[in-house]
């Protein structure tokens, strides 16, 4: 069978759009969601080919991480993760199973799959204390996975799908990309806490210049998830008691420190994503979105009829282009790896000078 770009961008499209409403949602931690943007998965089981199901579920993951400005972080990984995860577990039962088993229960394992794959990969960030609260995320999970469902059968593949002209998508401005390249390998390397203050301060001066909101909640809630994580698994010498818990140097260290770090990449990834180059699939799954959220905002009723309406999708093409680093954000971006290199001499130079003294 011939692989069909246009539905399949415009399904990744669909999904891009349905995943406005997790931004909308307060989230219990920032990497888990309710997942409606897995109600496309559902409504394409038996019209996809494999082949056209997983591209769906990798476009999915990928731009959504885009759309939440996290593409350059680690929470990329994990979008990925959970979008794939979902699919394959879905598109096993549902080809395995066939009609034994119905939506609901294929959108509760593939919810199940998803969170056990980011809790996984969420303990390799902010450490191996997140499985502790592993159990009550399964059944937020399931209950959302039930929720998502339901929604499913309120929405249908659109009969005809609109072509699309923004077939090259949106082209890299190659110099500009060799700029944040080592601010974002500068975050990862820096183990001062002093330092990591002085990136989240940059990245956050970044996303002023680039006119980005900053939303304090969502920074609040990565770092106390992180510092969580760390805490709940106590190590070195104990500081003081909250409510009866010890808190401990080294896992609040480690906390603090994981808390940093995320927190800075975060930020910085999301006063990067304007410089993303989306070639191909890519930017005309970005095409149609734009067009189907400006159909959302412009339609009046209910949600559903609302984005039932939006996700028919428009003839609209809306063209855009990649930006280019101006001298201050070139400037801001080059501070990650001077900074990094100071605080090491810092730490480095009078040990070694002693040492050559004696």
């Amino acid at each position: 069978m011939k692989f069909r770009s246009d539905l399949v961008s415009h399904l990744a499209a669909m999904s891009l759009l349905f995943s406005l409403l997790d931004m909308l949602l307060p989230r219990p931690l920032p990497f888990f969601k309710v997942g409606f943007s897995n109600i496309v998965l559902l409504i394409s089981l038996g019209t996809l080919s494999w082949r056209e199901y997983f591209a769906l579920s990798i476009l999915k993951g990928i731009l959504s991480s885009y759309i939440a400005g996290t593409i350059l972080s680690p929470f990329l990984l994990l979008s990925i993760s959970s979008s794939i995860s979902s699919a394959v577990i879905m598109y096993v039962l549902f080809k395995g199973l066939k009609d034994r088993m119905s939506r609901y229960g294929i959108s509760m394992w593939g919810a199940f799959s998803s969170t056990l794959a980011q809790t996984a990969l969420a303990s390799l960030y902010i450490g191996k204390g997140i499985f502790q609260i592993l159990s009550p995320f399964i059944i937020f999970s399931t209950l959302s996975s039930l929720v998502v469902a339901y929604c499913s059968y309120k929405f249908e593949i659109p009969v005809c799908i609109p072509q699309c002209e923004n077939e090259k998508g949106r082209k890299a401005n190659f110099p500009d990309l060799l700029f944040p390249l080592p601010a974002l390998f500068s975050i990862t390397l820096a183990k001062e806490n002093f330092v990591l203050l002085l990136f989240l301060f940059t990245s956050l001066l970044f996303l002023k210049l680039e006119r980005r909101k900053i939303l304090p909640g969502a920074y609040i809630t990565l770092f106390l998830a992180s510092l969580f994580s760390a805490l709940v698994i106590p190590r070195g010498e104990v500081l003081f008691h909250i409510i009866g818990f010890p808190i401990t140097r080294i896992s609040l260290s480690i906390g603090l420190e994981n808390a940093l770090m995320l927190s800075s990449t975060v930020a910085l990834s999301l006063a990067l994503s304007h410089f993303m180059p989306m070639p191909s699939l890519f930017g005309k799954t970005l095409s149609r979105f734009f067009a189907m959220e400006d159909e959302l905002n412009e339609s009046e009723g209910n949600v559903l009829e609302r984005f039932s309406k939006a996700t028919k999708g428009s003839g609209v093409q809306i063209k855009f282009e990649v930006k280019t680093l101006s001298t201050k954000e070139k400037a801001l971006l080059s501070l990650y790896p001077i900074l990094l290199l100071i605080s090491f001499l810092a730490k480095n130079f009078p040990t070694a000078l002693n040492s050559m003294i004696h």
